[in-house]
């Protein structure tokens, strides 16, 4: 930000910001949209907003309707009336934002020097994760990939989750429920294929670069009751919980 710009920010804020008993959330999401797109360089930049609130929206402003899809929406809550579901909803519906929880000054500080610092170190743009079930060999019942938004392909018989912008030491992870088909064979069977896809310094990725990479299930005569790992069901009964 230019240092004008700066003086004529912090003009508005001192004298021109005032409280008449709700938030204007709507008006603030559609503002930031403007300024992102009314900007003269936006080639392989990476864009955000910053949401902060400590109150209730107008009941029939509609900001949860406001299509922030296509951007990471990061919202804050102060205090104890600020209106925690419809912040959640604006941070999940946009391209990758969280909604975080502000308890006082310095939680504020830590946690927007973590968001400013992420912006800065943004190493992935746009990354989706494709799965395809392999016909014949499996069925893909459901992914579990928290509030990422998903597209399911039935022609191709595959799932797509949506992560958005991947920071400096993230990662994601997803839980796919997946049905095996009857088979008397004991032998290697590839049931699932999958292959990332992502955006960085202006060019498009593919990994793994020119196939899929391809998981397989070693058929054995009976079950083991000890196959399920700890830490799937962790992340299962966490993700259950959050949608709830």
């Amino acid at each position: 930000m230019t240092g004008p710009a700066q003086e004529e920010l912090k003009e508005i804020v001192e004298k021109k910001l005032s409280a008449h008993g709700y938030t204007n959330m709507k008006g603030g999401l559609e503002t930031g949209l403007q300024v992102l797109d009314g900007r003269q360089h936006k080639s392989s930049r990476i864009s955000s907003i910053v949401l902060m609130s400590d109150g209730k929206e107008y009941p029939t402003s509609g900001a949860r309707d406001v299509d922030v899809s296509g951007v990471a929406v990061y919202t804050f809550g102060f205090g104890e009336d600020h209106d925690e579901k419809l912040l959640g909803a604006i941070a999940n519906n946009s391209h990758g934002g969280t909604f975080l929880y502000v308890k006082d000054e310095e939680s504020l500080t830590g946690r927007f020097a973590e968001i400013l610092g992420g912006l800065l170190g943004v190493v992935v743009q746009n990354l989706k994760l494709t799965v395809w079930q392999q016909q014949g060999h499996s069925t893909i019942e459901k992914v579990d990939a928290g509030s990422y938004p998903q597209n399911v392909d039935e022609n191709v018989h595959s799932v797509t989750v949506s992560f958005g912008d991947l920071f400096s030491g993230e990662f994601r992870k997803v839980i796919i429920h997946l049905l095996p088909a009857v088979d008397r064979e004991y032998r290697a069977t590839a049931i699932i294929a999958a292959q990332c896809s992502y955006r960085t310094q202006g060019k498009d990725f593919y990994s793994p670069r020119g196939h899929r990479l391809r998981c397989f299930i070693h058929r054995t005569r009976s079950a083991n009751r000890d196959a399920m790992k700890p830490e799937v069901e962790n992340w299962r009964w966490s993700w259950t919980v959050s949608l709830a």
